[in-house]
């Protein structure tokens, strides 16, 4: 049975574009004349890939994100740098990550008692907190994610990954759960009453309600219901030594900046430190 030719034409476009983003990181790299993570020797370039690339942690302007400039500052620390994030699917991350053709790989909910020699987690990076998002003028009373239940409640497809299954939206007989296929759409349908509940990252959601034009009357108040706990995304490093330069190095940026400020938060202040009524 032939395949069907859109099937084989969405398969080439994806693999070309792995191809193309694989040869962009590597060509600036000049990772022809570095030495393999394999061999335990740390060179000046480090790759990273990164699996999931929301604002405001990684944006594709000037400042590459809040998180993605933690990390080039750590590495910086170190002696090291990278010339910009490989954006690139889990599946395939991992794959050139078992071939030894990236540093580090960016996991949101990392196995921890996986056992490796090229398993390295490095600390926690910037904590994402997940929270069910409602109008405040609606005035719904949500504690626990069995209330979602009977609500018309929208998220995007990586909260699913992100969460996990303990944590995630439970998809109960009464609940009208929506896939939205992107934030600016879940949130125009939040605002326009199509939905009773966002689920969302916090700093993600006002990111994108930033940008919602002023006639979906965005400035409405929400209120964020704190239901899920925080995700806590990590590094693997293939190599130990470089995690663990990398882990020392990241505990002396946020003593600085805890001296400095008062605050364990690296980076840009996001935008979920704006108050709502």
């Amino acid at each position: 049975m032939e395949r069907s030719p859109s099937i084989s034409h969405l398969r080439i476009i994806r693999h070309l574009t792995i191809i193309v983003a694989l040869f962009i990181s590597f060509s600036t790299a000049a990772h022809d004349q570095l030495s393999s993570p394999k061999n335990g020797k740390h060179t000046s370039e480090v790759t990273v890939a990164i699996t999931h690339d929301s604002p405001p942690f990684y944006t594709l302007n000037g400042d590459g994100g809040s998180e993605w400039r933690l990390i080039e500052s750590v590495l910086g620390e170190i002696g090291h740098h990278s010339s910009r994030p490989l954006y690139i699917p889990f599946r395939q991350a991992m794959d050139l990550y078992e071939r030894g053709m990236v540093d580090a790989v960016w996991l949101g909910m990392p196995n921890q008692k996986r056992e490796s020699e090229n398993w390295h987690l490095s600390d926690p990076l910037l904590t994402r907190e997940f929270v069910a998002i409602t109008l405040a003028k609606n005035d719904l009373a949500i504690t626990t994610p069995d209330d979602l239940n009977a609500l018309d409640v929208g998220y995007v497809s990586c909260v699913k990954e992100l969460l996990m299954d303990v944590q995630k939206p439970s998809t109960g007989n009464d609940a009208a759960y929506k896939i939205c296929k992107s934030d600016t759409l879940m949130l125009l349908m939040l605002y326009e009453n199509r939905l009773d509940v966002a689920i969302s990252e916090r700093s993600t959601f006002e990111y994108y309600r930033g940008k919602l034009p002023q006639s979906v009357h965005k400035e409405q108040a929400v209120t964020y219901h704190k239901i899920f706990p925080p995700v806590n995304p990590r590094l693997v490093f293939y190599d130990a030594v470089l995690r663990d330069e990398f882990n020392m190095a990241l505990q002396r940026i946020r003593n600085n900046e805890l001296s400095r400020t008062g605050s364990t938060e690296i980076g840009m202040k996001s935008s979920s430190q704006v108050k709502h009524k």
